[in-house]
């Protein structure tokens, strides 16, 4: 059964908006975009887009509808302003992937002080029009001023231990972005669900734009699904690094449900049966993922020797990539380690527990035993 609609809207009217504060752009890229918007609308007005604040009213969901409808068409219009755009080469990207809450974060983190690298950053993600390097200096300050904003505000109402389960929201709009986060912007389309092949070519233009007219520096990507859709990342990127961090699945297991229960945005239903659900997909997925015949081609790496010895396992993950461990990624990453702005726990420390979810350790561990074997993950203390 279909949710009930809380608002109704004239999609004409959307559009006609959105076309007016764009100077007059009406072309969202064709008739899948199209479709895309249609199923965006219908969805915010049942009330079932995650990503969004839960609307206290039709006007600030419409508002909002708006600037999503202009960003695609200002995101469209740039490759017919600077064709070159796709001409852009994204070449030997290191594509970091793990469950969520198994420390993705934290090894795309220590990627991306190496100066020879870059990552997506949470403003470019949200504003990616024009391309960032075509923008004055003032554009620039002004987009990643409200992409704060946004930031702040967002992660304040949905996260009511935003900052202790993951303390990078303190870096605002310079946070380094999921992947997936690529495929709920604004310049997707969120209506939009094709193949992961397709999702992955939107993937690769998104970072075209981003590039376009930045010096070529190699990107490093992360996202917690990559694992599940290999086939896609490697059809679109065949000369990528490829890096699945494991933790210990007990401990992955509780701080990822305690992540997904946390604030209004939390699941429906009955959190014991729910939690129960992602369990039992998760391991699912990973007996798939781990008999796809791309997973030779993937670089594991431990969290728990990622923290114990940061330089030594990630000189480890250059070199199994064939990238130049060079004197200064060496320095950048040990000072990323050094700094204390950086602590996993600068703002507390995040605790979470199997048993509010109606779990034991030991049921979790033995649902996981085999890929606790296949990777060697060791134990973690408690």
């Amino acid at each position: 059964m279909k949710a009930p609609r809380r608002f109704q809207f004239d999609e004409a009217r959307l559009r006609a908006r959105a076309a007016e504060v764009t100077g007059g752009l009406t072309d969202f890229g064709g008739p899948e975009a199209d479709w895309g918007f249609h199923k965006l609308v219908r969805r915010v007005e049942r009330g079932q887009v995650r990503e969004m604040p839960a609307f206290a009213d039709g006007d600030l969901a419409e508002r909002i509808l708006v600037e999503w409808a202009a960003t695609r068409l200002h995101f469209v219009n740039d490759e017919k302003l600077y064709p070159a755009i796709l001409d852009e080469r994204i070449e030997r990207p290191v594509v970091a992937m793990g469950v969520a809450r198994s420390g993705t974060t934290l090894l795309q983190s220590l990627l991306a002080a190496d100066p020879a690298n870059r990552g997506l950053r949470i403003w470019e993600l949200r504003y990616p029009s024009p391309p960032p390097a075509l923008r004055t200096p003032e554009e620039r300050e002004a987009a990643i001023a409200s992409a704060a904003t946004h930031m702040r505000t967002n992660y304040e109402r949905n996260r009511s231990r935003a900052l202790e389960a993951h303390p990078y929201y303190d870096q605002g709009a310079m946070m380094l972005a999921e992947c997936e986060w690529i495929w709920s912007s604004p310049a997707y389309l969120m209506g939009m669900r094709p193949e992961p092949v397709q999702r992955y070519a939107f993937h690769r233009r998104f970072l075209q734009h981003i590039q376009h007219g930045s010096p070529p520096r190699r990107w490093v990507l992360k996202g917690v699904s990559h694992q599940f859709q290999i086939g896609g990342v490697v059809a679109t990127y065949p000369d990528a690094a490829l890096v699945w961090i494991h933790r210990d699945p007990v401990k992955n297991v509780a701080s990822y449900l305690a992540y997904q229960f946390d604030g209004p945005r939390r699941p429906p239903g009955d959190p014991i049966v729910e939690a129960r659900k992602m369990v039992e997909q998760l391991h699912t997925d990973l007996n798939q993922a781990m008999a796809h015949p791309h997973l030779q081609r993937v670089h594991h790496v431990l969290y728990a020797a990622l923290v114990a010895d940061a330089i030594g396992t990630m000189r480890g993950v250059y070199e199994r990539a064939g990238l130049p461990w060079t004197a200064d990624a060496e320095a950048a990453i040990a000072a990323w380690v050094d700094d204390p702005a950086n602590r996993g726990d600068r703002h507390g420390r995040h605790t979470y527990s199997l048993g509010d979810f109606g779990l034991a350790a030991a049921e979790v561990d033995e649902l996981f035993a085999g890929y606790r074997q296949r990777f060697g993950i060791p134990y973690e203390r408690a």
